[in-house]
């Protein structure tokens, strides 16, 4: 399961927040999967996917074709969400 929040305003874009895989799962290809689909999801939105958070901004980093480049404007808005609501991640 990927956690996210959406960022209604602009720049419109989806925050991954959390990847949760069960512990029996782990190691398994499955987070990569998540982050990957994640991506693509925003993609079809015509959104951007932020990857906020480490795992899923070592995904891009490692697949920058799955994950498109994020505008500094729509990472700064995420990280002001972030600093706006911190129980949310």
């Amino acid at each position: 399961m990927i956690v996210h929040v959406a960022l209604d305003e602009e720049p419109h874009a989806h925050v991954a927040v959390r990847t949760v895989v069960g512990a029996d799962h782990e190691g398994e290809g499955i987070a990569g999967a998540l982050v990957r689909e994640f991506s693509a999801i925003a993609a079809r939105q015509g959104a951007p996917a932020v990857p906020l958070r480490p795992y899923a901004g070592a995904g891009a980093r490692r697949h920058p074709e799955e994950a498109p480049p994020v505008s500094g404007e729509a990472a700064r808005a995420a990280e002001r969400r972030s600093a706006a609501t911190p129980r949310l991640w």
